[in-house]
C-alpha cells in the first residue's frame, strides 16, 4: 500500500469518529469567546512585559545620561566666572604697585584672564585689608594693528584720591614713559603677562597732584610705537584738579604740561 493510500484511509477512520460526536450549537461561539480571552490574557502580558522593559530602559538611559553628564561637563569651580581663578588665568598674576594710602598699604595686582574663550582681559584688583577695589578691559579691537602697541588701557581711581593708568603693551614694546601733567616724565617697570610676550604696567599717584597725561610705548631702538593722549581717552575731566580751601572755595589748579597757571 502506498504512502497516499494509507493518508486518505487514516483520515476516513478519523471522520467517522467525528461523525458519532454531538457538537453543541453554540460551539463556535463558544469557541471565539475562549480565543478572546486567551488573545487578552497575552495582550496583558504583553503589555506588562513591554512596561517593565520600558521602565528598565528609561531608568538605565537616566543613569546613562547621569553618568555622561558627570564625565563629560566642564569641570565643576566655584570660580568659572572669577577672572582671578586659576582656570582664567593667562599667566601668574603679579604685583604691578604698592600703594600707601589712608595709612594703608596696598598691593595693586594685574593678570591676563579669559573667562568667556573670546580674548583677553587685562584685569587688576587691590589686596589690602578692609580695602579692595578691581575692573577689567576689554583688549583694544584694534590690537593687531601695527599702528597699536598699546593692547589694554584703563584708568585707575580709588575712593577718590587715587588716580593713575593700568597699560598692557605688546611684545614690540621695549618701554613706556608716562608724561605728566607737570612736565615730568615716569619710566614704569613692565611685567610680563604670560601671554604672547605682552607686558603690562600701572602708575598710581594722589589725586590732588600731577596726573598721567600721555603714555609713549618705545621700540628697543627708541622709535615710538604709539603715544596715547590720556586726556582725549578718558575724558576731558582726566586732568582737571581744582583744590579747594576748607571752606569750599577753590584756590587753584595746577596747569596740564606745556601751560603756564
Amino acid at each position: 500500500m502506498s504512502n497516499h493510500d494509507q493518508l486518505e484511509r487514516r483520515l476516513q477512520t478519523a471522520r467517522s469518529t467525528f461523525d458519532e460526536v454531538t457538537i453543541a450549537p453554540d460551539a463556535w461561539q463558544e469557541n471565539q469567546r475562549r480565543l478572546a480571552e486567551d488573545r487578552s490574557r497575552r495582550n496583558r502580558w504583553l503589555l506588562g512585559a513591554v512596561a517593565a522593559g520600558l521602565a528598565a530602559v528609561l531608568v538605565g538611559g537616566a543613569a546613562l545620561l547621569a553618568t555622561q553628564a558627570v564625565d563629560s561637563g566642564p569641570p565643576a569651580s566655584s570660580g568659572s566666572d572669577d577672572p582671578w581663578a586659576p582656570e582664567n588665568v593667562l599667566g601668574p598674576p603679579v604685583v604691578l604697585e604698592r600703594i600707601a594710602t589712608d595709612g594703608r598699604r596696598v598691593d595693586l595686582q594685574g593678570v591676563l584672564s579669559d573667562t568667556t574663550g573670546d580674548g583677553p582681559n587685562l584685569c587688576t584688583q587691590a589686596v589690602a585689608e578692609g580695602y579692595g577695589f578691581g575692573s577689567c578691559i576689554d583688549r583694544e579691537p584694534s590690537a593687531d594693528k601695527p599702528s597699536v602697541a598699546v593692547d589694554w588701557l584703563m584708568p585707575v581711581e580709588g575712593d577718590g584720591d587715587l588716580r593713575g593708568v593700568v597699560a598692557g603693551v605688546d611684545e614690540r614694546v621695549a618701554s613706556v614713559e608716562v608724561w605728566m601733567s607737570d612736565g615730568a616724565r615716569v619710566v614704569p617697570a613692565l611685567h610680563p603677562t604670560g601671554w604672547e610676550q605682552t607686558r603690562m604696567f600701572s602708575l598710581t599717584v594722589a589725586a590732588d597732584g600731577p596726573r598721567p597725561q600721555r603714555l609713549v610705548a618705545m621700540a628697543g631702538d627708541g622709535n615710538v610705537l604709539q603715544a596715547v593722549d590720556l586726556a582725549s581717552r578718558f575724558g576731558s575731566t582726566w586732568l582737571v584738579n581744582t583744590r579747594r580751601s576748607c571752606d569750599g572755595t577753590v584756590t587753584g589748579r595746577w596747569p596740564a604740561a606745556g601751560t603756564t597757571a
